[in-house]
């Protein structure tokens, strides 16, 4: 009966196989090997991964096929002994494990001896093969820890990010980066309030979608905001790498970054329900009259199936608790506050002349606070090297934890600080343009919530409300609480003050 032989080939990254490197080689030399020794060749098995590890879809494959198989006259062929395996334990349980099954190992580049002699032969080879490994592994990460604390970032890539191509470090992705920039952004800014905001904001997106399909979890959002990497900084403990600044353009500023962190340090974020969250806009915003709980939402089904939208307030103790109101008489009401709130042409036409001269003041206290920043960052760089210096003359670990914390806080605030006073001799934007995207909102609120998704309708919420609204079975919504801005557009409105001419108080002259 002729001999039946599986061949095992493998290669330690992706990278190898798409290259075209390692594998198709392998099988060629196991296949003239079979042709030489009367070997029928009945499988192929193969494996992208590294030599050190057991947990390989190919090798398991290979163990299935052997059992099925035993009993038969089965090789097992391989191009070298490295690999079946670069660890010496699992190399010999991928042996015992073909021995109890009735096969037996055969290779080109080793020649399988069942006597004391081979046996030492065979476990010197795999001995090597492993120091080799270990060798490779820590002069890999002696390399990678080196380029890293140089300010190169050696894993893989963040969202937004994409190797070069060179393999020196990464840049920002065509694609993705405005994505992740817009939604770093807006959760600092506040325009997304939580993870599942910018969860929905990044899913629906579609840049997003015209190059990933699968949805990204809550829990990418929430390690998205804690890295520093999008404002080019980067750390990473489990080496002992300190924060260091990247090679790589950021995405974000340093100042944005920490805002995101003190968001995430003030507030808890909720799982998300898209079916409640999209479908019911005002949820979380319109607060009980009664008890002063903000009120959820439900759909409601009927005997045949149909479903009906609902507010409801969940106040323990409440006299509300669990009364129903109809989601499109809430939203209507809510329509006609906003509808109140439109300023008038003369309205606008003030503001941007009080905006503008607001404007130009700012702009002449930009060099000023310019100045400040950088002299701060000075100052804090100083105090860096003076707890310095009691590091070295202190043995304390207690003192000496304490100080690095405080070294670590200052470095931080000098980062701030000197990318702010950067920052404020950038090139500013046109005021005509700012005006313009603010007034978007302010001037046409009304319009934006029945045009615009749900993004636009929590960024009307924000601007147009300064506190949440309340809303009285009974009675309906009470008097809204505005921002200035819209106290200040609505003044000419509503009667509490007169609009001044452009000319001022005194009577013109001839």
């Amino acid at each position: 009966m002729p001999n039946i032989a599986a061949i095992y080939a493998r290669v330690s990254s992706l990278k190898q196989v798409s290259e075209g490197n390692g594998l198709h080689s392998q099988i060629r030399i196991c296949n003239d090997h079979c042709e030489m020794n009367d070997f029928e060749v009945v499988e192929v098995f193969t494996d992208d991964t590294s030599g050190g590890s057991a947990d390989r879809q190919g090798l398991k494959d290979l163990r299935k096929w052997l059992s099925r198989n035993k009993g038969k006259s089965v090789v097992v062929v391989f191009d070298a002994l490295s690999r079946v395996s670069r660890d010496v334990k699992i190399y010999h349980e991928i042996k015992d494990a073909a021995l109890v099954a009735g096969a037996r190992f055969s290779c080109p580049t080793f020649r399988f001896d069942y006597t004391p002699e081979g046996e030492l032969n065979e476990n010197i080879q795999v001995s090597v093969d492993q120091y080799h490994r270990k060798q490779n592994a820590a002069q890999t990460r002696r390399r990678t820890h080196a380029r890293l604390s140089e300010g190169y970032w050696c894993f893989k890539a963040p969202f937004g990010y994409r190797p070069d191509g060179k393999g020196k470090m990464m840049v920002p992705d065509e694609v993705l980066a405005p994505v992740a920039k817009a939604a770093l952004e807006g959760y600092a800014s506040g325009h997304f309030q939580t993870h599942a905001e910018i969860q929905h904001f990044i899913e629906t997106n579609p840049d997003f979608l015209a190059v990933r399909k699968a949805p990204i979890g809550n829990s990418f959002v929430s390690e998205m905001l804690k890295r520093s990497i999008y404002a080019g900084y980067f750390d990473y403990e489990p080496w002992g790498i300190p924060r260091t600044h990247g090679k790589h353009q950021p995405l974000i500023s340093m100042d944005t970054h920490q805002k995101i962190l003190k968001r995430l340090a003030q507030s808890a974020n909720a799982p998300f329900r898209k079916d409640i969250a999209l479908d019911f806009p005002l949820r979380g915003f319109i607060v009980c009259a009664d008890c002063g709980v903000p009120l959820t939402a439900y759909w409601a089904t009927n005997g045949r199936g149909n479903k009906y939208p609902y507010y409801t307030c969940r106040g323990n103790g409440c006299e509300s608790r669990h009364k129903a109101i109809p989601r499109d008489k809430l939203e209507m009401e809510f329509l006609r506050l906003l509808d109140e709130l439109q300023p008038s042409t003369e309205v606008r036409d003030a503001a941007h002349a009080i905006l503008a001269d607001m404007w130009s003041q700012r702009e002449a206290h930009r060099s000023e606070r310019r100045k400040s920043a950088q002299m701060l960052a000075r100052k804090a760089e100083a105090e860096v090297g003076k707890f310095l210096d009691r590091i070295v003359s202190t043995t304390n670990p207690d003192v000496i934890a304490a100080y690095e914390k405080k070294i670590s806080d200052l470095q931080r605030d000098a980062l701030v600080l000197k990318e702010e006073a950067q920052n404020l001799g950038k090139k500013q934007p046109q005021f005509e343009e700012l005006f313009e995207q603010s007034m978007e909102v302010l001037s046409d609120p009304c319009k934006i919530w029945r045009n615009r998704d749900f993004g636009w309708k929590r960024m009307v919420l924000k601007v147009v409300f300064s506190e949440r609204l309340p809303y009285c079975r009974k009675n309906g919504l009470r008097t809204a609480k505005t921002t200035f801005a819209f106290k200040a557009l609505s003044g000419a409105n509503t009667g509490d003050g007169i609009l001044v001419h452009p000319r001022g108080f005194e009577p013109l002259t001839p």
